[in-house]
């Protein structure tokens, strides 16, 4: 699901912003 968010973030101006979110969504993963 988070591959899915990554992708449209990238569409969207405030990736920047989710992707300090998905930062640690990545770490918890791993």
């Amino acid at each position: 699901r988070y591959s899915d968010t990554i992708e449209s973030s990238q569409e969207k101006p405030d990736f920047t912003i989710n992707s300090l979110f998905e930062l640690p969504s990545l770490l918890a993963l791993m």
